[in-house]
């Protein structure tokens, strides 16, 4: 079972940074909080390797930054982890930098932390999920 839960108590988040100068600026955009976090869950469901329907979301506040929980499971390549590959460990620390940086660049949202929880594996031999 999938859930998603928008940030408590907020309806909009505000995005990034305006490229327009302040004298031309006749509103503000801002992003409402079930499309980042529809946007967010995107993004970690590829940074994990898995769809996107595998992962829970959740989004808060942090001192102005958006503070991100995931928890979903990781796709593991059975034939190279084996010989070298990352650990899942390894992973998921890689899904969470990737979490946050894509995050940023596609919301403009700045990113304050990234908590991944591992639920469980999903594991792949040759492109196919066992």
């Amino acid at each position: 079972m999938t859930t998603v839960t928008a940030p408590s108590g907020v309806d909009t988040l505000r995005a990034g940074t305006n490229p327009v100068p302040a004298e031309r600026q006749v509103g503000s955009t801002r992003i409402a909080s079930k499309a980042l976090t529809g946007l967010v869950r995107a993004v970690a469901g590829e940074a994990l390797g898995v769809r996107a329907s595998a992962v829970s979301v959740n989004l808060s506040d942090l001192d102005g930054k958006l503070a991100i929980e995931v928890a979903g499971p990781v796709a593991i390549d059975l034939e190279n982890s084996l010989a070298s590959g990352p650990s899942v460990i390894e992973a998921a620390t890689t899904a969470q930098s990737r979490i946050a940086e894509q995050t940023t660049a596609l919301s403009g949202s700045l990113v304050g932390r990234v908590r991944v929880r591992v639920t469980g594996c999903e594991f792949i031999n040759n492109r196919r999920v066992l």
